[in-house]
């Protein structure tokens, strides 16, 4: 009874070391560490490492693309009826033709100031004339309002001076295209355009719009 005792009390001594002895298994250890090591890899790489980084934007242009053509303004050919070209354009103001004429002259809506920074003319139901009177759009060769009737002269040497109508001291600057169409500066008596117009004959010359 002793010895079976004995050996009994040996067997749970030799079981209990072996138990201590032997190596714990510490998966969430090993868990915590790994993640703790990917956390420190992640921040010594930068939050964008990996990650492909978008596109520039691409430049804006410092100026706009040309719209004045002697074929007309932008994708608004001479020729275009008044419905095909408020289709392009959108909505427009003015007024309508006089009576026993079929001549009128629309602008953008944004045009709070008369006579208009820009206007278009139409007659027989047909575009045919735009008129300008700022610097910010240039004319087809580079003229704009501001510059010396001699900066035209160098700009387009085939430009013939006429006097204006109601300003014997004032000129216009003519510039034929090759379509037909007219490009006109007007220069007035300090020697600097104040306006300028692209159009087709005989609409060119009309020289109070449509009056």
């Amino acid at each position: 009874m002793t010895r079976t005792l004995s050996l009994l009390l040996l067997s749970l001594g030799l079981a209990a070391c072996s138990q201590r002895d032997k190596p714990v298994d510490q998966p969430a250890a090993a868990s915590s560490a790994a993640a703790q090591q990917h956390a420190q890899a992640v921040v010594a790489s930068g939050p964008t490492a990996g990650v492909a980084k978008p596109a520039a934007a691409a430049s804006v242009p410092v100026n706009p693309p040309q719209a004045a053509s002697y074929s007309g303004y932008g994708d608004l050919h001479f020729g275009l009826s008044e419905a095909e070209f408020r289709k392009n354009w959108g909505d427009l103001k003015g007024g309508s033709a006089a009576a026993g004429s079929t001549c009128k002259v629309l602008y953008p809506l944004w045009v709070k100031q008369m006579p208009p920074d820009i206007g278009f003319m139409f007659e027989g139901d047909k575009f045919v004339r735009y008129d300008v009177r700022t610097a910010k759009e240039a004319a087809p060769g580079g003229g704009k309002v501001g510059m010396t009737a001699d900066q035209i002269a160098t700009l387009y040497p085939s430009a013939q001076k006429q006097p204006q109508k109601y300003d014997a001291d004032a000129v216009d600057m003519r510039v034929s295209g090759d379509n037909g169409a007219v490009l006109l500066f007007e220069v007035d008596k300090s020697g600097k355009v104040n306006a300028w117009r692209v159009g087709l004959p005989p609409q060119i010359d009309y020289v109070e719009g449509c009056g």
